[in-house]
């Protein structure tokens, strides 16, 4: 169910419209699916566009580029344009292996390298993938999750369990 779902989706530009199917990238292992994660690009219909910066932020970006520059991230964009990047989206992997995440991730740094300067991925704290991602160069941006519900959801409010949450921040 699970990949058919997916190719209509897909297919039909229904939820994960703007994801083409060369964008999500397998994983295997003797012959059998063990890991997935998308390259999620939506800037033909969602962009982020920089407005401007504070005073004190305008004068420290020269120094905040040059810092970038060095440590191999990104600079700060200029006011008025966009900011690239794409949404590392779907991510599942079987049993929460580390390994085969890590090797997913080295993947798509080696497949997608210099085609965008941030790559978004959204993980729950108590997530065991996640340390995985402290591996790498990032920029953490936290928040909280809540869950809500009108009236006639109540039950399955309560039917919740104890999973690590999964954080879809393509479809936010």
């Amino acid at each position: 169910m699970f990949p058919s779902s997916v190719k209509n989706q897909v297919l039909s530009n229904g939820i994960l419209r703007g994801l083409q199917t060369e964008d999500i990238v397998l994983a295997y292992q003797e012959h059998k699916l063990v890991g997935i994660i998308a390259v999620w690009n939506q800037k033909s219909f969602r962009q982020s566009t920089v407005m401007g910066y504070s005073t004190k932020m305008n004068l420290m970006k020269p120094l905040i580029n040059i810092y970038a520059y060095c440590s191999g991230y990104p600079s700060l964009p200029s006011k008025g344009s966009q900011l690239d990047y794409v949404n590392l989206s779907m991510i599942c992997v079987k049993n929460n292996s580390v390994d085969i995440f890590e090797s997913l991730l080295g993947y798509i740094h080696r497949a997608y390298r210099n085609r965008h300067d941030f790559y978004m991925i959204g993980m729950h704290e108590t997530d065991p993938l996640s340390q995985s991602i402290l591996k790498l160069k990032y920029i953490p941006y936290n928040s909280r999750l809540y869950v809500a519900c009108w009236e006639d959801g109540k039950n399955t409010l309560n039917s919740l369990d104890d999973r690590i949450p999964y954080l879809e921040i393509g479809a936010l």
